[in-house]
């Protein structure tokens, strides 16, 4: 195969076949922007990486609020902090850095962090990632890849506030049974959305349960050990937040911890800089 360039085509031959590709004059193709004067670090991209999987799960699609489409990212001291919510769940992960003399606080886009792990994923050689920041712009240089990106304007919620610390119910499960019950449950869902009923009894059993669907239902039993002292619970979630949220941390085991029936569902793993939360749904019973 031979390539040739005539003007703004490019000719593509072999001995059988003859082709032309249109293209545009390189002028017109828009410059690169430039980071200038903003503040350089290096993290680990392999933690960086799976940190924005674990969060970019909890980002929102409604352009209403543009704060909610994006990643948290808080530089402090060494630790990097990132979150994400669509007000329905919340992902929070913090990974070790290297000491930064100033703090960063800065949101970005869910796009952009796709593509950052996209670009990561094609690259499984490169160790570190360099990130350049200003005020309105983000680079990320992955090897030979720089990905430039505007930054969200505005102020990400105080999310702290609304983690539970104290529990009625907590029980360790195995997240590959655990994952296979949401995903009978979701069978059922209608219209693209499907709910799931928890229930603790006064024994201690746990069940799921999918709720409110016209295409039947299904009750899945799973053992669990339950922590004394509880209390009994029934509530009720989105079947796919709850299902994304269970997979996420990609661990053997969980620790749900429930608030109450109307309080969010916190979800840990052995990793304790790795938590997660979904609110709870009202059904009519």
């Amino acid at each position: 195969m031979e390539f040739t360039l005539e003007s703004y085509e490019l000719i593509c031959a072999s001995a059988k076949v003859k082709g032309r590709i249109s293209g545009l004059d390189a002028d017109e193709f828009p410059s690169l922007p430039k980071v200038e004067y903003g503040k350089r670090l290096v993290l680990p991209l392999n933690e960086l990486i799976q940190a924005l999987k674990q969060v970019v799960i909890a980002c929102a699609t409604d352009q209403t609020r543009p704060v909610l489409t994006g990643v948290y990212l808080r530089l402090t001291d060494d630790v990097a902090i990132l979150a994400a919510t669509d007000s329905f769940r919340l992902a929070e992960r913090q990974i070790s850095i290297l000491p930064v003399q100033d703090p960063v606080t800065l949101i970005i886009p869910a796009r952009t962090v796709q593509e950052v792990i996209r670009i990561a994923n094609s690259l499984p050689t490169i160790t570190e990632a360099e990130i350049e920041i200003t005020d309105q712009q983000i680079l990320f240089r992955i090897g030979t890849v720089e990905l430039f990106s505007r930054l969200i304007n505005g102020v990400f919620p105080r999310y702290q506030a609304i983690i539970p610390t104290e529990f009625i119910v907590q029980a360790d499960l195995a997240t590959s049974e655990l994952v296979q019950a949401l995903r009978l449950s979701n069978v059922f869902g209608t219209g693209g959305t499907a709910n799931v009923m928890v229930e603790i009894s006064e024994d201690g059993t746990f069940s799921l349960a999918s709720h409110g669907s016209s295409r039947g239902n299904a009750k899945h039993t799973l053992y669990a050990v339950v922590e004394e002292p509880f209390k009994p619970l029934k509530v009720a979630f989105n079947t796919k937040f709850f299902l994304d949220a269970v997979q996420a941390p990609g661990a053997p085991h969980l620790k749900l911890q429930f608030a109450g029936p109307t309080s969010p569902l916190l979800i840990t793993a052995e990793d304790p800089n790795y938590r997660q939360l979904v609110m709870p749904i009202r059904l009519d019973q």
